[in-house]
């Protein structure tokens, strides 16, 4: 996955982490990030299909995903976060925003399927 340059080195720190924080740590850490950043695209894509945009709450929504991202090394999500933060700071055309929502779903879609893989993983290993 750091090949395809979809993570970089913080998920093998947060893997690391596990040593100290249990061995459910990694596989619940990345469930969470899962579960709550397809909340946040939810709550991202309503909040776009009102018929006044608030921005600020956008932007909001997209820091607290981009954050996340970051924090489990998901690289390629977390610029498309920033891009997507950029079009509502800028308070670009609903079009833009939709676009940029629509790559940062992609991003997302392409991570969850790693992480889920990972997660199935972390189980087997965890119980075998």
């Amino acid at each position: 996955m750091e090949e395809e340059g979809l993570v970089d080195h913080r998920l093998a720190k947060v893997h690391s982490m596990k040593e100290n924080s249990g061995p459910f740590f990694f596989a619940t850490t990345l469930s969470t990030f899962c579960h709550d950043s397809a909340e946040t695209l939810r709550d991202l894509t309503q909040a776009l299909g009102q018929i006044v945009i608030n921005y600020k709450e956008l932007e909001e929504l997209c820091i607290k995903m981009r954050r996340a991202a970051s924090c489990i090394g998901g690289c390629r999500m977390v610029n498309a976060c920033h891009e997507l933060w950029r079009a509502f700071q800028n308070r670009s055309s609903r079009e833009r925003c939709v676009t940029a929502l629509n790559t940062t779903k992609q991003e997302f879609l392409l991570l969850q399927e790693k992480m889920d893989t990972l997660v199935e993983l972390e189980k087997r290993i965890i119980t075998h």
